[in-house]
This record gives structure tokens, sequence and C-alpha cells, in this order.
């Protein structure tokens, strides 16, 4: 398991961790919240057995803020994907996570981490059955709820070539299917 960088050039999950750790530092963990729950490391995962029995999957996507309407929701079935750039998530790295920057500060995501410099697994995600949500859009303090929440890095984007489109259109597939796996086992 492991990961490509912007060149395209392989490196194991230890050798990233390595690189975070001298590039942002180790951290520590702090003690879990009384009410966290550690994440939940998924790779691959095998596909899901159709069942006659089985629950159907309902999947939106929508333009709207994802937290906002889970606090609207409030179901256990709800389970908030966030799909974005950084495989690692180093406290140091997260706030050059533009696209992701609000949910982890909105969250307590990042405080279930246990190592923070391992990167992100490359085909599946981060899964926390319990995620505290305690800021708005604004970033300004609200009466905190729990979510579900699944955090994955995209592969790199491809480059202006056929070949790697390719590349990039087979490994978004198997990140999106393993993502809908982990939605699958935990019942969202």
């Amino acid at each position: 398991d492991g990961w490509h960088n912007r060149q395209q050039e392989y490196y194991c999950t230890r050798c990233w961790t390595e690189f975070n750790r001298a590039k942002w530092g180790s951290a520590e963990v702090d003690s879990w919240p009384e009410h966290c729950q550690k994440l939940v490391r998924y790779d691959q995962l095998d596909p899901v057995a159709t069942d006659a029995d089985a629950k159907q999957c309902n999947v939106q996507v929508m333009d709207v803020d994802p937290l906002s309407l889970a606090q609207c929701l409030q179901k256990e079935s709800t389970c908030v994907v966030v799909l974005g750039s950084q495989i690692s998530l180093a406290p140091n790295s997260l706030s050059k996570a533009a696209g992701c920057h609000k949910f982890f500060e909105r969250t307590d995501f990042k405080h279930l981490i246990d190592d923070p410099a391992a990167p992100v697994p490359k085909w599946g995600a981060l899964y926390a059955p319990k995620t505290s949500v305690h800021r708005d859009v604004e970033l300004e303090p609200i009466s905190p709820f729990d979510v579900a929440a699944i955090y994955g890095g995209v592969p790199w984007g491809p480059a202006n070539d056929a070949n790697d489109w390719k590349r990039f259109r087979k490994e978004m597939r198997e990140k999106i299917q393993n993502v809908l796996r982990i939605c699958s086992r935990h019942g969202h």
C-alpha cells in the first residue's frame, strides 16, 4: 500500500509516514475525548454481496454545505463523505487543505487520527462512526451534534495525456467504490 507523488514516483506507506514526519513534525496524539471513537482505516474492500433483503442506498450529491445538511437530517444512516487532495492529515498540513479546511476546523475528525503522519489509505478511506461537529459554516461555535464521516484522499489529477486520464478514471472509480462499500458496511 502506498501512493505516487506528483511526479508519479511510488512510495510505500512507511516512506510517506517518514516523509510527513520530517516535513510536518511528529504530532503527539492527545488523549481521546470521552465521546470519541477511534477512526477505522479501510483500504480495499470486497464487493458488497447483493441480497433480496438488502437496504437501498440513497446517494445524494448536492450543492449545499454537507455538515449543515447532516445537522438538519439527524439520522443514524447519515454519513458525510469528504474527498480531498490531502494524503497526510498531519496538523500542519491541514492548513493547505483548501477544499476540506472547514471540515477539519468544524469537526473533531483530526483529533481522532492515531498517527497523523501516516498517509490516508490509497484505495479506501478513514471512517469515523461518530464525529462531533462544533462549528457552523462561518466557524462560529454551535451546539455540538454527532455524525458519521469518511475522509478519502483522491488520486493525483491527470496530466494532459490520454493514458494518464485512463489511470485517473480507474483510480477514482476504485476510490468511490470503496467509499460506498464503507458506507454499506456501516449501514449508511
